[in-house]
Order: C-alpha cells, then sequence, then structure tokens
C-alpha cells in the first residue's frame, strides 16, 4: 500500500489513502483436539479534486472503540510529529531503531553514498564532491546554521546575530509562494516554494525539513566516527583499558566509551576481513542449528522440538521469528515492569502486510531467499527450488497476521490455553533464567497480539500435523539467514537489492549496499554511548552553558504551554466537572524532560554501565555479543524497574519530542533543538510556533482517548469518566473525524484520530502562549523590517513559521511509499488552521473560504 503523488507541485502532496484492516479475532479452542498427536497434554475544485470519497465508517474502526476497553499502546506506533513516513527514529526498550521505508528512501542512498545533501535554501556551500577534508570543513559551516553555534573556537564557522536573522528571514520567503491565496490555500501560500529550493537529494524520494535535521545528525556522527577512527593514536589502550586519544574536537568524551563506538563501527566498515571471512560466520551458527534440529526431531516430540528451536532462536541468536517479546513499562502497576508480546520486527514488509495481488513483490522476496541460499547452502542439502518454495509458502502464510493496537493484559496459563504451541512458562525461563529472573505460572503478559498468536497458532499446529516440523524449521532457519546477511561481506548484503527495488520503486544501484549503515549499527546498538557522543558534538558547537541554558529556556516554553493548554481546557463546557477536575491534574502533574538521560553526562556511571562488554575486529562476533548484552540489561528491568528511565523510548539521534501514555511524561530530546524547530538565536516567539506546537501536540496525548483513560502516573483507570460524559466524548470525536474526512483527507483507524485529536489545539495554545511573550520582548529589528516589506503582522508570521515547519516535497519519479498514521503535511497544516479562530482572524479569512468553511464547527476539546 503507498501514496502517490498525483498533485504536480513543489509540495508534492500526497493523495491516495493507504488502507487499513484490522485483526479478526479467533479461539485457541480448536486446536485442543490435536494436542495428544503433537506431543503434549491439553492443558490449559482543486480543493474539490482532492476531497476524499467518504465511506460509510469514516473512522475505519467501530465507535465503540473510544469507549472504555483494554486501551492501544502509543509507545509502540510507527510515527511521529512531523513526519508522514513511516517510524523515521523510535527507539523502544528492546533497543534503538531506524526502521522502515523511511531509512531505506532517506537515508539509506545518503548514507551509503556517504553524501551529504547541499544547504540549497543557504548561501553556505556544502558540496558531496570535494575531498574529505574540504568537505567535513563545509560542512561544519552549515553545522553552524543548524546549531547556531556561539562562542566557538572556530570563530569563522560562528554566524552574527544579524547574519543568524538574514538566515532565518531569507528562508521563510524563498520558501512562499506570494501568488496563492492564504485563506484558500495556506499550505500552498507557506511552502509552494519550498521544494524548488529544497528538493530532494538524489535518489531520495521525499525530503522535508525533519528529514533535513534528522540527516544532520546521522551525518555528524558519521563524520565524528570515521575522524576518531582514522586516529592512530586512538587504538592504544591505558592498562585501566581505556583509550588515549590525540587532540581531537571530542577531547573530552569518555575514552572506554568512545573507544566501544570505534571498534565496533570499525569492525563494521572493515570490507577486507568481511570479505575474507565470507559467509563462514553465518554458516558456523547454521550448522549449530542444523545439529539441533536433527537430534531434536529424533529425541523429542514435535511440539518440544519446535519449542527448543524457536527458543534457541529468539534467545541465543535474537531473532525474533514469528513473534516478538520486551519488558515494557506496566500499564496498570506505577513504577513496574512487564513482558510484552509483539508482532515481530520488520525492516521492510510490515507485519500485517496484505500480500494477495502483489506478485511482483512476491516474486522478488523469493529472488532474495533463493541468492541468500545459494551462498549459505538449503538445509541437508534440499532442493534450493523446494526450499524457496517453503519460505514463500510461509511468508504469504504468516506476514499477513496482523497484530492489534490494543493491549491485552493476559497470563500465562492463559497463553497456554490460547496458544498451545508453547510451554510458554519454560519458554520465557529459558531467557531470563540467564539474568537470575524467574517466570512464574502467575506472570501478568502484556499482548498486542492475542488474535495474532491465536491465528499463529492454528497454523503452526496444523502445519505440524500435516507435515512435521522440519518445513517450520526451514522457516526459522531463514529467518536467521536473513536477520544476520546484513553484517556479511558485499554480496550477501546486496542480495536484498530487488526486494528493495520493488518496494520503494526506487532503482537502487549502490555497489556497496547497507540495508543497516554502519552508523545505523553504532546508533542502534549503542544507544547510551550513541547520546554520550551526540552531546560531546553538541558541546563542541555550543558551549555547555549554552546547552543548559537552551534546556532551560524550552523547559519554561514547555511550563508555559501546559499552563495555557490547563486554560483551554478548562474553557470547555460539555465536560462534566469531575472529568474535567481529572485531566487538569493530569495535564499539570505531566513530567517534562529536556535534553537526554542523566547516565549520559555521567563519566563513572557510564563506565561501569560499559564495564563488561568489549570488541574486537570480528564485526560477527561483535553483534552476537552485543545483542546479549543489550537483551541481558534489558530483561534485568523486570525484577529492577528503578533501573528503567523513560528515555528509552527515544534514538539518541530523534528529532522530535515523544509523550509516553505509561508515564505520562513529556521528552523533549536534545536533537530536536535544531533549526528550523529550535535553535539558540531564534525568536522565543518564533520558537512557541515551532518547538512550541510540537509540545502542545505531545501534551495533547495526555488528554486524547487514550490518554484520557489513564491517570496522573500513566496507570489505566478507565472508570474516570462516567457514562454520559464517555458518550458526549465519542460525539465530538465522531463529529471532528466526519468533518475532517469531508474536508481534508479520509481518516482511519485509531492512531490517526489520536494524532488529530493532538494537531487540533496545538497551534492555538502555542500561539497564545507566543502572544503573551510578545507582549514584554521585541522582534530583531532584521525580522520586523522583513513584515514591514511583505506587509505581514506579527501574529501572520507566527502561522507562516509555523507552517513552514510542516514543508515537504517529493520527486515525481519517487513517489512517497509507505503506512502512515498521519495524514499529509498540507492536510495537518489545513485542518488545523481552519480550525483555529486566531488564524482566520489574523488573516482576515472570510467565511466560505478554504480556511474558514462555512461548516459545522467541530472542536474535540
Amino acid at each position: 500500500m503507498g501514496f502517490r503523488n498525483n498533485r504536480e507541485s513543489s509540495t508534492g502532496r500526497p493523495t491516495e489513502l493507504p488502507v487499513q484492516s484490522h485483526v479478526r479475532g479467533t479461539g485457541a479452542n480448536e486446536h485442543n483436539a490435536q494436542m495428544n498427536t503433537l506431543g503434549r497434554d491439553d492443558k490449559s475544485d482543486k480543493d474539490a479534486s482532492r476531497r476524499p470519497q467518504v465511506s460509510a465508517s469514516p473512522l475505519g474502526i467501530p465507535l465503540s472503540a473510544l469507549s472504555p476497553r483494554p486501551e492501544p499502546e502509543r509507545e509502540t506506533l510507527q510515527e511521529r510529529p512531523g513526519f508522514s513516513v513511516k517510524r523515521l527514529v523510535v527507539l523502544s526498550t528492546a533497543g534503538i531503531i531506524v526502521t522502515g521505508l523511511v531509512f531505506v528512501i532517506v537515508l539509506v542512498p545518503l548514507l551509503n553514498s556517504k553524501e551529504l545533501p547541499d544547504s540549497r535554501s543557504t548561501d553556505i556551500p556544502v558540496s558531496a564532491s570535494d575531498s574529505d577534508s574540504d568537505s567535513e570543513e563545509r560542512f561544519s559551516r552549515k553545522t553552524s546554521v543548524f546549531l547556531s553555534q556561539e562562542n566557538s573556537n572556530r570563530v569563522d564557522n560562528a554566524l552574527s546575530d544579524e547574519e543568524y536573522y538574514e538566515f532565518l528571514i531569507t528562508g521563510v520567503e524563498k520558501a512562499m509562494n506570494l501568488t496563492a491565496d492564504p485563506c484558500h490555500d495556506f499550505y500552498e501560500y507557506a511552502c509552494g516554494r519550498w521544494g524548488v529550493h529544497n528538493p530532494p537529494p538524489q535518489a531520495v524520494a521525499r525530503w522535508s525539513n525533519f528529514d533535513n535535521m534528522t540527516l544532520l545528525l546521522w551525518s555528524l556522527m558519521e563524520v565524528r566516527l570515521k575522524q576518531l577512527s582514522n586516529d592512530t593514536i586512538l587504538s592504544q589502550r591505558t592498562s585501566e583499558g581505556d583509550t588515549q586519544t590525540s587532540d581531537s574536537p571530542l577531547n573530552n568524551a569518555l575514552p572506554s566509551v568512545r573507544a566501544l563506538m570505534i571498534d565496533y563501527y570499525k569492525s563494521c566498515e572493515n570490507e577486507e576481513l568481511l570479505s575474507q571471512k565470507d559467509v563462514v560466520p553465518l554458516k558456523g551458527v547454521l550448522n549449530q542449528m542444523d545439529q539441533m534440529y536433527t537430534t531434536a526431531s529424533q529425541e523429542l516430540q514435535p511440539l518440544q522440538a519446535f519449542q527448543k528451536l524457536l527458543e534457541f532462536v529468539h534467545h541465543d541468536l535474537h531473532v525474533y521469528a514469528f513473534f516478538s517479546w520486551k519488558v515494557e513499562t506496566d500499564n496498570k502497576i506505577r513504577d513496574a515492569m512487564a513482558i510484552e508480546l509483539n508482532v515481530p520486527p520488520a525492516e521492510l514488509i510490515q507485519q500485517g502486510t496484505e500480500l494477495e495481488g502483489k506478485t511482483d513483490l512476491i516474486r522478488a522476496y523469493g529472488l532474495y531467499a533463493k541468492t541468500l541460499l545459494e551462498l549459505v547452502g538449503t538445509f541437508n542439502s534440499n532442493s534450493l527450488d523446494n526450499e524457496v518454495s517453503v519460505i514463500v509458502e510461509f511468508f504469504e502464510t504468516f506476514h499477513p497476521i496482523k497484530g492489534s493496537p490494543l493491549v491485552n493484559r493476559t497470563g500465562v496459563e492463559s497463553l497456554d490455553e490460547l496458544a498451545p504451541i508453547l510451554e510458554w512458562q519454560k519458554y520465557f525461563n529459558s531467557a531470563f533464567n540467564r539474568v537470575g529472573v524467574y517466570i512464574t505460572k502467575d506472570e501478568q503478559i502484556l499482548s498486542q497480539v492475542q488474535d495474532y498468536l491465536a491465528v499463529l497458532s492454528r497454523h503452526i499446529l496444523l502445519e505440524i500435523s500435516t507435515h512435521g516440523v522440519e518445513r517450520l524449521y526451514v522457516y526459522l532457519r531463514w529467518q536467521v539467514i536473513q536477520s544476520y546477511s546484513q553484517i556479511l561481506h558485499k554480496p550477501a548484503r546486496n542480495a536484498i537489492l530487488p526486494l528493495v527495488r520493488e518496494i520503494t520503486k526506487v532503482n537502487t544501484t549502490i555497489s556497496n549496499f547497507r540495508l543497516r549503515p554502519c552508523v545505523k549499527e553504532v546508533v542502534e546498538r549503542l544507544p547510551l554511548a550513541t547520546s554520550h557522543l551526540l552531546l560531546e558534538i553538541f558541546k563542541e558547537n555550543l558551549p555547555k552553558t549554552t546547552i543548559s541554558d537552551n534546556i532551560q529556556v524550552v523547559t519554561e516554553m514547555a511550563d508555559v504551554i501546559r499552563e495555557e493548554y490547563i486554560k483551554y481546557i478548562d474553557s470547555f463546557t460539555w465536560l462534566e466537572a469531575n472529568a474535567k477536575s481529572v485531566l487538569l491534574e493530569k495535564l499539570s502533574k505531566v513530567a517534562i524532560k529536556v535534553g537526554y538521560p542523566p547516565i549520559v553526562d555521567n563519566p563513572f556511571e557510564l563506565h561501569d554501565y560499559f564495564q563488561n562488554l568489549t570488541f574486537n575486529e570480528d564485526f560477527f562476533t561483535n553483534q552476537m555479543a552485543l545483542l546479549k548484552f543489550n537483551r541481558d540489561n534489558h530483561m534485568k528491568l523486570l525484577r529492577q524497574p528503578h533501573l528503567y528511565s523513560e528515555w528509552q523510548v527515544l534514538s539518541p539521534l530523534s528529532v522530535i519530542s515523544f509523550y509516553l501514555y505509561r508515564r505520562n511524561a513529556l521528552l523533549i530530546p536534545l536533537g530536536g533543538l535544531l533549526h528550523p524547530v529550535y535553535s539558540t538565536r531564534l525568536p522565543v516567539y518564533l520558537a512557541y510556533a515551532t518547538m512550541g506546537t510540537l509540545i502542545s501536540h505531545e501534551l495533547g496525548h495526555s488528554v486524547d482517548f487514550v490518554g484520557r483513560t489513564r491517570d496522573m502516573y500513566g496507570r489505566v483507570n478507565i472508570t474516570m469518566w462516567d457514562e454520559k460524559t464517555v458518550e458526549d466524548f465519542v460525539k465530538h470525536v465522531t463529529c471532528r473525524v466526519e468533518q475532517y474526512s469531508q474536508a481534508y483527507y479520509p481518516i482511519q483507524g485509531l492512531q490517526t484520530i489520536s494524532e488529530v485529536m493532538a494537531d487540533d489545539p496545538s497551534v492555538q495554545t502555542a500561539f497564545m502562549a507566543g502572544s503573551t511573550h510578545l507582549q514584554h520582548h521585541q522582534l530583531p529589528a532584521t525580522i520586523s523590517n522583513f513584515l514591514e516589506k511583505l506587509n505581514l503582522s506579527s501574529e501572520q508570521l507566527f502561522f507562516l513559521y509555523y507552517a513552514q515547519m510542516f514543508c515537504s516535497t517529493s520527486s515525481p519519479e519517487n513517489p512517497l511509499l509507505g503506512i502512515k498514521h498521519y495524514p499529509p503535511d498540507w492536510a495537518r497544516v489545513t485542518a488545523t488552521l481552519a480550525n483555529t479562530p486566531q488564524f482566520k482572524a489574523a488573516f482576515s479569512c472570510q467565511k466560505g473560504t478554504a480556511l474558514n468553511p462555512d461548516i459545522k464547527e467541530c472542536k474535540i476539546w
């Protein structure tokens, strides 16, 4: 499923709707008749042309889903504000991951080619074709803009205040299409020429301000890793195990932590050694698996053999075939952790993707399997074609099975009844016993895969009763092969290219392709070390005092926005008094955290955390060691919840804020303090338009249809509202969803509703906070002169700068593909501003215009 750019505009607005279907429930009792034979006892106008056609159910889900029930957990969603592409930088507690099509479409081509996009909207030269030294020097010039560098030792890289303001207003003006009527199409007015001055880099399908910010951070990280990796002194160790460094720009970084990152990165980049080893490391793992299967199939009952193999693949090889699990914040008990089950992770093809009729995709997947099997060999010298046929058959059978956004609370014994393919207590203990944790039969399990597990179990039981375990083993073996192929030599990594081309529709021809570039490996596998290095990079461009000042300013902004949000909610008369009081109290208790996890700036704690982790020159063994290290630390959280940090849900390279339902906490990462969203010298008034709006959006999730079922500590409490208030709430939500779907973009699914709910008040509350600030502060003269030149008011500039935060474009030859939970950027901006009274007043939009439509007003809050 995907989006096609059907409207010829530099803004590249996608208008095609992704279809989202839902899991159908299946019971487990039908499996029980098979148990004895399987070896286990039974225990258990322009506007009109793009206006969507609305189906009979504009929500795409039953309205009852908005009523009290097991809650959807937004912590696992695929996208964050500001992006219209699949999850860009999201960290799960199982590890930081940058997955999905966005990495393939945006970052992979750039990181593989080692090219940085030029700063087309500025006069600062950046050339990807320069020598390394020239490129780095010019890149640092661009960095000074985005980090708003001050008091740097490299004075030539610093911009004066006037230079920064000129850069700011030049970017604003260049993005505008002054021929567009702001009351008819404000997004075109604000962003109509943004794509002309900011075209997507070559081979990148979609480009936005947020993509630009993200790539900047990734590029900064890779530049520094390469710089440090080339330091010949760096590899010298002291007797304490630390690394001696030359006078590098990051000489304040903790040496041992820096050494870990460099050793891991260098082993990934060592193509000569990877080539020498060929596929031998993976063959060694497969031989061990083959021997295990042969023994298990002879000595154990079929289900017992299947469980033994699955435990090895999951807990020793860290490949999550069929389903996955992690240790997550408990949804009902304060400051507690729980095991949470989910669908298997996917780099390219999301679990639940409908495959019917997608013959080209299935053919490409089969070719991918065949190419890799030619390199590593089939099981027991099976026919290559037969083994590929089994893999494709199971891919078509298992991959379309969907999980659920709803979190169910279950137990080990209940899982035995629901999915009798495993003895679940034994399964979990095969992992947790390794870190001294014992799982009892009474262990509470969170699950987003209840229906999924029932369907999966039915298929597996039928397969075993019909064919035995061997075909399932072949599929398990394949999951290991494809997972580890990306840490081998070039031929193994490049085997996936035809599949990438089929999915992205981009003719990727990179000879040294990596689905997981080495910088991504470091960021994903070593999040705390990456955060530490990122902080050092920021310190290099901004003195620590300035970083602290920025964090303090943003914290104060968040507090002011929270107060405006409280006033906003308090103004609504339809809310029953007690229900309103609960929401207001919850808003007042949101824990706002800005910057980075405290351990990142604590060398002693950081050193202790990594003291038992070492690397060598072999990337394969390093990967195995690191996966085990991360999994062991992750499992310990189950009985040591005090070690958990809310920051574990964000990548160190995240540029967007994030609200955690289960902790009632708002995280604003250091990476988000970049131009154009925020910078040291960006006037606070305009920072409210960008950073303030994003903060307000995240605060909105604390009171959306999920947030309103949780108390001030993030615990589920669906009895906080009486039935009448719930009915009124559903009525208001339904009104807004129908209006939005008819006028702007069809809303399907709970997750999209949640984002629309958070969007609606975000600009209004941020504008009120910004207006209060402007009463006591003046805009710089350069910006005031710019307003006079374009005959704009400060109020109009606020909404203009807000909209330009969401400017994006895509190339016609590379249409954006993927799954979204957000409406397109143009729809988000248009729908939000059309529902914002202050905007209509600022631009004097007459009734009946697109931004002041003559329709029934629908406000949820």
